[in-house]
């Protein structure tokens, strides 16, 4: 009596070579056209039928994610030159590799096989020797059968790895490895994202420069550094007596100290190093690090008015740091959420310059990064010195910035 197991195995073995038998079936040439560039029509029944018999192997070898014809691939091989298919077997990684738009079409990898029989039966024989279709990485083929000669019928295989595009919901579900585009210098790569417990600034491999900065919330889950700005507004008594614009943020900013005592982040409970809270539930919680209390100051800023942004950067004593800066009659002011008094009038930014040296900083519409290397800032509002990106939606010990590399192909690999 068979097993289980290898009754499967036998059953797989059965299908391959039914489906083998088909592919020679309708593939066996008319000795009068035997020259002749091979229809579309017997070149999709082959797509799909080598598709199926690569799938049914992969199960067999215990791989469950089935194997797709990608169509912006399959297009793309399928507009190239019958003179330079047709020479497949002799080929190099730069003739073809190269052309490959890998960016455009969002691969991190691809290899490039090619197989070529007597008789189309040996032909499709011959899909086994195609390695790179049964890795795991593998999730997308395309497939060109040539004529290489009167005697031969050959076949070049693409297998790939197609990555989406950067998504925050992907992301937090796990993936790690994305296709994204520079917003600075509209150049696109590929490479691998991994949560590391902090703010992630995105930084370009091509113009080294930042573009898109995103923290996690208590959860552990990711989010646009300006999404935790989520219009929270202060209570209407808070500031009710002020007379002026500046009484009214100096109240909202002594409300904020007052209430909420410095803590290190509830991060423990995601198993995270760091984390942002909502402004609400740092008000609820009445304490929170630097950026949970700047967060609940700017929220209720900006909600009240005021041109308001969360800045991240370096402070001397604190590290990595974050603090507010608002914009009131020609003036700009640092507002510190981490002293145990305020004083009776904000500080203006200049004179906090040589102290306070900011990277990034935001509102509720943008991001903003500082422009090249420029250290002592005192104009936060500068669209001169400030680089802005929208990302319109709803402190951190250390904010690494993680570089995304571009993809490497492997070489052509060939089997005559």
């Amino acid at each position: 009596m068979l097993n289980r197991k290898h009754a499967g195995n036998l059953l797989t073995g059965l299908t391959i070579f039914v489906i083998l038998i088909a592919i020679g079936n309708f593939l066996r040439p008319d000795s009068q056209a035997i020259d002749q560039v091979i229809d579309q029509a017997t070149q999709h029944r082959f797509r799909q039928v080598a598709l199926a018999s690569v799938n049914a192997e992969r199960k067999a070898q215990g791989i469950e994610k089935e194997v797709v014809a990608d169509s912006g691939l399959q297009d793309w091989l399928n507009e190239q030159p019958q003179s330079l298919i047709s020479n497949a077997a002799g080929i190099s990684l730069d003739i073809l590799l190269e052309k490959l738009p890998s960016k455009k079409l969002t691969l991190s990898h691809a290899s490039l096989f090619c197989i070529s029989a007597k008789s189309p039966d040996s032909l499709a024989g011959r899909l086994d020797f195609w390695k790179d279709a049964f890795k795991t990485s593998t999730n997308v083929v395309a497939m060109r059968l040539y004529r290489s000669s009167k005697s031969k019928i050959g076949c070049l295989l693409i297998a790939a790895k197609k990555v989406p595009k950067f998504n925050l919901t992907l992301f937090n579900n796990g993936h790690s490895e994305f296709y994204v585009t520079c917003r600075n210098c509209n150049k696109s790569h590929i490479g691998k994202l991994d949560k590391c417990g902090l703010a992630i600034a995105m930084k370009c491999s091509h113009c080294n420069r930042s573009y898109d900065l995103i923290a996690a919330d208590m959860l552990g889950n990711y989010h646009r550094a300006n999404h935790y700005l989520h219009g929270y507004r202060p209570p209407p008594e808070i500031a009710s007596g002020a007379t002026t614009r500046i009484e009214e943020l100096t109240a909202l900013w002594a409300a904020v100290v007052a209430r909420c005592r410095y803590s290190k982040d509830l991060a423990g409970l995601a198993g995270k190093k760091d984390s942002w809270q909502a402004p609400s539930d740092t008000y609820s919680f009445r304490n929170g690090d630097c950026e949970d209390t700047s967060l609940l100051l700017a929220d209720w800023l900006i909600s009240r008015g005021f041109n308001t942004r969360v800045v991240i950067g370096h402070a001397p004593g604190k590290g990595e740091h974050a603090w507010c800066v608002t914009e009131l009659e020609g003036r700009q002011y640092l507002l510190e959420t981490t002293l145990e008094k305020i004083p009776d009038r904000p500080p203006e930014t200049q004179l906090e310059a040589s102290r306070y040296h900011p990277r990034f900083s935001f509102d509720r519409q943008n991001i903003y990064f500082v422009n090249g290397a420029t250290r002592n800032v005192s104009d936060y509002f500068s669209p001169d010195l400030w680089e802005a990106f929208s990302y319109p939606g709803s402190a951190i010990t250390r904010v690494p910035s993680v570089a995304l590399h571009p993809l490497q192909t492997s070489k052509l690999q060939t089997h005559p």
